[in-house]
């Protein structure tokens, strides 16, 4: 069990991590445009 939760936790991690990437060439694209 422990180990099933500990993925869900990187899971979400890399999730929360993929999101602000999102966000810095989100950003990035409206300062060049």
């Amino acid at each position: 069990m422990l180990r099933v939760v500990a993925g869900e936790e990187q899971e979400f991690l890399e999730l929360r991590i993929e999101r602000r990437e999102a966000l810095v060439w989100n950003i990035e694209l409206k300062v060049q445009v």
